[in-house]
């Protein structure tokens, strides 16, 4: 594998994650307007 297709790679896979990422951290906001706090907080302890 040449440096060029290493740097490839890892730039698209970063964008991956980071799709990943943002859609992972929009359900939870999304679950959590949902939830009421008290009865997660009970579930944190």
């Amino acid at each position: 594998m040449t440096n060029d297709e290493f740097s490839n790679t890892y730039r698209s896979l970063l964008s991956a994650l980071g799709s990943l990422l943002l859609a992972l951290r929009s359900s939870l906001t999304a679950k959590r307007i949902s939830n009421p706090p008290d009865r997660r907080a009970g579930i944190e302890r």
